[in-house]
């Protein structure tokens, strides 16, 4: 509350110095001056409520499909450093348009299997074994190394797979029975339909040859009583020196897995974003895999034919019988096939190969991203003819064949087709989807980054080009056209950047990997002379390189992989063939857009009650010559946010305010085909005005706080305000809150090496600990300016304004607390300031528009305002009491009680009575209405848990039956008017499906052929004339 220096008659005459005009024009302009930024702000805050991550712009077509191909591609890298990304300060950038209708997510076909074949988590692991059937778990193609954890009971086919396990497995659960049988009851694995299977090739030898030990470890698989909980199971595993649980290659059966990224906003709201979701094909699986291990399942059926145990050192396994696994057991037809007899010579024999998974090498995937960062910035920012040379680079396919490996007959180089015939051709290496029907000729796709990466990795010159492309035998003209319309643009960028001379493939790091193209092949007119082929696919000083450069650049994005069949004689290490990269079309629909209408609405309404009251109070100052209060004009915010808008509303204007400076700005660029998100900062104004809605919170603070306050407040809250000001400008000035993409996989897996539902990480837009610290920089302010004024007037021992008496019923606190006061407690308002007091003015009367009252009240001051006295509040004594007190004063007197005052006692009592029943029945009815209203909520719970008001509607439920009535209604053909029928008729149910809508188990039928029958529905006249 400020005090007035004079009187307030003096303080409030009509004749005001130059001060107080220069005062009264500086309050306007920034009454003024508050509007307008407050309307500025809107523009602001208008892109982020877009949606409910506060994100401008973002859209499916656009930013939502860039950010799933980002995390695909580094995803497929598996980069160490990659689980924290930094979008702003190291923006990636793509060589794709986006925003268009057409525009599709890129899945690369390899990122099933980076997952399923990754080191699954022990949890993970032992829930997807829990949940599976033991047919399922033991059905898929793992080769056991061991039964049991202790390592005492080998399952290897041969010797020198057994010393592999050794070596490369002693700590991968995968390979032991033991953590698939200790994870199934014991009941199950007795009720099991293949249990006597089990017990003869497995149990029986164990207590036959193995007595204590063996009997100790099948009793306790077999009288297990129940399963410890997944944690300390998980410390088991880890107890017997188990730190891995990783899979086999298998193509028996189709990967399939589900991958979305997380999107979290200032508040800690993450949103879901699919980036991997492609429904299983028809096709069925080749299940060629099956040359190197078989299932459980099968191994059992195989050794119970010849009555045979599976696990080493009894009297009843293969070595002790004289079998050999391979060539008498699982495939003894064989023989004598060029392609086997190659592969068992030079790799191993069958049924005891392991198919491990290589990954990217971190300097080759660093090269790589270098790489592509210089290769686009050169582009990018070359001139429009460059970037057209390139965009329009031809594509052809080309033939090339290993100059060594001329004059043969060609069986396939693909290790798991080892029964083709011969052919004049080189075939193509290894391929998943490949079933071994068909021999085509081997052939190199040349995309055009593939071919630049190759080049500047091989370092070909202008005069190798032409023996490069002979390799080609039927393509030589078409290699040679694309290779010399690449080379000088990479020429053109090697010289601009010294990109060949800076960075170098890493040579080293492929010699390691030891990938090679391999081919089974012999003499044509010698079967018998077989030659395993193999061309390191990078080597130095090796034109051959180049091909095997263009194939690494694929194995780069996903559309190779490369795996090595480590064998009991060596291991073969190959480059897979090229697959088809998969579309998927970003959802709109996951991101929301609910709450943020409401948000911009609230916001949009308070911009206009701010700008509609500033406006009626310069009308008003016209009105009455500006003869005003100056210092209640700087006040206006405080009044008019509390009088007119009110704190609930106020706080949301500047939490909005405030989740802006806890969230990211970015800008997605796109042009000449390159797609982006950089850093797009907020200049220094925006900044300030948004720092400036965050005040917002200050004052809706000091506000709640204004009943604990003292006269200071008049000074101290408008400084904290301006402080807290101050310092978000700073902070949002120099230390924005920065993008950032946390990849750090989690997966569910529903079937281990076949099915997982995975978050493959998390985009952080916002930042909840950001907004904390935000808040507490308002408290601060508060606290320390506070102490501050609190030491000022204790130091310096000034006049503090004092309260008198109570203030006027009719203002609110916040008016007493900062407006002028005269020196008794009476507050002077001109017309102008009782605007901003929630009333309206005109001659001798008021309308109070929060009361909705009109009273009259003369003006003062030549009119131009009026005056509110300190309320005056007593309660008065009742006249019976003052009788009972002057009897017992006097009670000798002669004043007597008359008999009317007597019934007047009574009468009074009787009302008062009455009183309390309305009392009483006024309470019981304010119950009843809160007890009603919690009633009402818990009853549209339900009802508005979607936007079409349905109460209970759920996807596995009402979804999925209006789906399935829908499908059959149009296969029908039923010509069904909406205004006549009923769905709830009984002749519209769901009959003969095998769902359960009770249940989260439900699927949707349609029929494979009413997309055909539909086009000859549409196919009329008027419909093929439009085209």
């Amino acid at each position: 509350m400020r005090n007035l220096p004079t009187t307030a008659k003096e303080a409030n005459t009509p004749k005001r110095h130059r001060g107080r005009v220069y005062a009264t024009v500086c309050g306007f302009v920034y009454m003024l001056a508050s509007v307008s930024c407050s309307s500025w702000y809107l523009t602001l805050v208008q892109p982020h409520l877009e949606n409910d991550i506060w994100w401008p712009h973002f859209n499916a077509t656009g930013v939502q499909t860039f950010l799933g191909d980002i995390v695909h591609s580094r995803m497929n890298l598996q980069r160490p450093q990659d689980t924290f990304l930094l979008l702003a300060s190291n923006p990636p950038t793509l060589f794709q348009r986006y925003g268009q209708e057409s525009t599709t997510m890129t899945v690369p076909p390899s990122s099933p299997r980076t997952i399923l074949l990754g080191d699954i988590p022990f949890e993970g692991a032992i829930l997807a074994i829990r949940s599976e059937s033991l047919d399922t778990s033991l059905a898929y193609r793992t080769p056991f190394c061991w039964a049991d954890f202790g390592r005492a009971f080998e399952m290897a086919h041969t010797i020198p797979r057994q010393q592999r396990c050794l070596q490369r497995d002693a700590d991968n659960a995968a390979v032991f029975l033991e953590s698939v049988l200790r994870n199934v009851n014991a009941s199950d694995i007795l009720d099991w339909e293949l249990f006597d299977m089990l017990n003869q090739t497995l149990f029986t030898p164990l207590l036959d040859h193995h007595h204590a030990s063996g009997a100790a470890w099948v009793a306790s698989i077999l009288t297990r009583h129940s399963l410890l909980p997944v944690s300390d199971e998980a410390a088991a595993w880890m107890s017997h020196g188990l730190a891995k649980f990783t899979l086999q290659l298998q193509n028996k059966d189709a990967q399939l897995v589900e991958a979305s990224i997380l999107i979290e906003d200032a508040l800690g709201i993450q949103q879901k974003i699919t980036i991997r979701s492609i429904p299983p094909s028809s096709q069925a699986m080749p299940a060629t895999t099956s040359w190197t291990s078989l299932s459980l399942t099968s191994d059992m059926n195989a050794a119970a034919s010849f009555s045979m145990s599976l696990v080493r050192g009894g009297l009843t396994d293969a070595n002790a019988l004289g079998l050999d696994w391979d060539t008498d057991i699982l495939f003894p037809a064989g023989q004598g096939v060029p392609g086997m007899d190659l592969l068992r010579s030079h790799v191993g024999p069958l049924g005891s190969i392991d198919i491990r998974t290589i990954h990217i090498p971190p300097a080759l995937a660093e090269y790589f991203l270098t790489f592509r960062e210089s290769l686009y910035a050169f582009l990018e920012s070359g001139n429009s003819s460059l970037l057209a040379s390139y965009a329009h680079l031809t594509e052809p396919l080309v033939d090339p064949v290993p100059p060594t490996w001329g004059n043969l007959s060609y069986y396939g180089g693909n290790p798991m087709c080892p029964f083709m015939s011969a052919q004049s051709f080189v075939q193509p290496s290894f391929g998943i989807t490949d079933d071994c029907t068909a021999q085509v000729p081997y052939a190199v796709h040349f995309r055009r980054e593939s071919v630049v990466f190759a080049l500047i990795s091989s370092g070909l010159s202008m005069d190798q080009l032409g023996f490069v492309c002979n390799f080609s035998s039927t393509s030589s003209d078409q290699c040679l056209a694309t290779l010399l319309a690449v080379l000088p643009l990479v020429t053109m960028w090697n010289e601009s950047t010294a990109f060949g001379s800076q960075f170098y493939p890493p040579i080293t790091a492929m010699s390691n990997l030891n990938i090679s193209f391999m081919q089974f092949a012999s003499a044509i007119d010698d079967i018998t002379s077989q030659s395993f082929l193999l061309q390191p696919l990078v080597a130095a000083n090796d034109m051959w390189s180049f091909y095997g450069w263009v194939g690494i650049h694929e194995w780069l994005i996903g559309r190779r992989e490369v795996y090595s069949f480590e064998g009991d004689i060596a291991t073969l290490t190959v480059l897979t063939e090229p697959q088809d990269e998969l579309a998927l079309v970003a959802n709109d629909l996951e991101i929301s857009r609910k709450g943020c209408y409401y948000i911009w609405y609230i916001t949009v309404y308070i911009t206009y009650v701010l700008v509609a009251i500033v406006t009626l109070m310069i009308l008003y100052g016209f009105y009455i010559g500006f003869h005003v209060e100056w210092w209640n004009l700087f006040m206006c915010n405080w009044v008019i946010g509390c009088v007119w808008i009110g704190r609930p509303f106020l706080f949301l204007r500047g939490i909005t305010a405030m989740l802006l400076l806890s969230s990211g700005s970015l800008a997605f660029i796109r042009h000449d085909g390159f797609s982006s998100l950089v850093a797009a900062p907020p200049t220094l104004f925006n900044t300030m005005v948004v720092a400036g809605e965050a005040t917002w919170l200050t004052v809706v603070l000091h506000d709640f706080l204004l009943p604990f306050s003292d006269p200071d407040v008049t000074l101290h809250a408008p400084i904290s305000t301006a402080l807290v000001w101050v310092v978000l400008t700073i902070i949002q000035a120099t230390t924005p809150h920065t993008v950032s993409i946390s990849l750090h996989p989690t997966c569910t897996y529903s079937l281990l090496g076949i099915q997982a539902t995975c978050t493959s990480g998390v985009v952080q837009f916002g930042s909840l600990t950001r907004l904390g610290w935000l808040c507490l920089v308002h408290v601060a302010c508060i606290v320390v300016v506070y102490l501050v004024v609190k030491v000022y007037f204790a130091t310096t021992r000034r006049h503090k304004g004092m309260v008198h008496g109570v203030p006027h019923i009719l203002l609110p606190g916040i008016v007493h607390a900062f407006f002028v006061e005269s020196g008794h407690g009476d507050i002077y308002l001109d017309k102008v300031a009782c605007v901003m007091c929630g009333m309206v003015s005109y001659k001798n009367t008021l309308f109070h528009i929060p009361s909705w009252t009109r009273l009259t009240k003369p003006p003062t001051l030549h009119g131009v305002g009026y005056m509110f006295q300190v309320a005056k509040l007593s309660v008065p004594v009742r006249n019976m009491q003052k009788l009972e007190h002057i009897q017992q004063e006097a009670p000798c007197s002669s004043i007597m009680v008359s008999s009317v005052e007597l019934e007047h006692r009574q009468a009074t009592e009787q009302h008062h009575k009455y009183i309390r029943w309305v009392g009483l029945f006024g309470l019981a009815h304010m119950g009843a209405s809160v007890a009603g209203s919690y009633g009402y909520l818990e009853s549209v719970r339900t009802v508005m848990a979607n936007d079409f008001w349905w109460a209970g509607f759920n996807a596995t439920g009402h979804q999925t039956y209006l789906s399935n009535w829908f499908n059959r209604q149009l296969q029908l053909g039923s010509n069904i008017s909406a205004t006549t029928t009923l769905v709830t008729a009984l002749e519209f149910g769901e009959v003969g499906t095998s769902n359960d809508y009770s249940t989260m188990d439900t699927v949707v039928y349609v029929a494979p052929l009413y997309a055909s029958a539909i086009q000859l529905e549409v196919n009329t006249l008027s419909n093929v004339i439009t085209g």
